[in-house]
């Protein structure tokens, strides 16, 4: 398995980035809010924010267990989610001899919190009403350089992205690194 990773803090267009991959190539994508939307969906009811954590422990282990089964396959992948210190972890031993790079998403601070806010679209699993403030605290901590949200691989492999302006996004830039990262063992 080949993997392109697309992380970051919440609402910094690692979905939107996504996407956009998903015009130029074929990968299957394996994400953590899908896989959380899908055991909701499953609930048949709607959940509390305590009982969604639950679900974000489960969506984190589905993801997981997703990303081990395709660990034998050549397929290139592309995995998304924002990855705190033990997901990272055990994302990485996960990935231990995968060839992989990583897109990592950021934007300004005050712009992810007014991104979050103004989101209408989002499964309801997710919160996303009752979680603005926490995101408030977690985007004021960005702002000292203190954040949970982090880079999984070494940064050499690793392109960050400002996704403050998505209209200045380098998607040129962003195919050619992962042509020479994902690639470059075949030659």
């Amino acid at each position: 398995m080949k993997a392109i990773i697309v992380n970051g803090a919440p609402a910094t267009g690692k979905t939107t980035l996504v996407q956009n991959l998903l015009t130029q190539h074929d990968y299957p994508v394996l994400s953590k809010d899908e896989a959380k939307e899908k055991l909701f969906v499953a609930a048949g009811r709607t959940i509390g924010l305590r009982e969604g954590q639950v679900y974000e422990t489960q969506a984190l282990k589905t993801l997981f267990d997703e990303i081990a089964k395709m660990l034998p396959t050549a397929q290139t992948v592309i995995i998304e989610g924002n990855f705190t210190p033990s997901t990272r972890r055990t994302l990485r031993k996960l990935l231990t001899g995968v060839t992989a790079c990583e897109l990592f998403c950021y934007a300004m601070p005050a712009l992810a919190v007014q991104r979050f806010a103004e989101r209408t679209t989002r499964h309801p699993s997710h919160h996303d009403e009752v979680i603005i403030n926490v995101i408030r605290w977690e985007n004021a901590l960005l702002r000292l350089g203190i954040h949970r949200y982090k880079s999984v691989l070494d940064r050499r492999r690793v392109l960050r992205i400002n996704t403050t302006d998505p209209h200045k996004i380098d998607y040129q830039e962003i195919e050619s690194f992962i042509s020479r990262e994902v690639d470059k063992d075949e030659a």
